[in-house]
């Protein structure tokens, strides 16, 4: 997801002003990948448990 915000903002800048007018569209996208987020908790914590994942061992005990 962080992938995703990078790409966004990126895209927003190169636009300048435009890229957070609402014409664009691009406001509407920034709004939508900030709203996927909340609900998963934190990068950090969600990066644990994947890594957990990959070796095969439990995040938590």
């Amino acid at each position: 997801m962080q992938a995703c915000e990078r790409a966004i903002h990126l895209t927003m800048q190169v636009h300048g002003a435009m890229g957070i007018s609402e014409e664009l569209g691009l406001e509407q996208i920034w709004r939508d990948a900030r709203v996927f987020q909340v609900p998963d908790g934190m990068n950090g914590i969600l990066a644990l448990i994947q890594g957990h994942e990959i070796i095969q061992t439990a995040a938590f005990r």
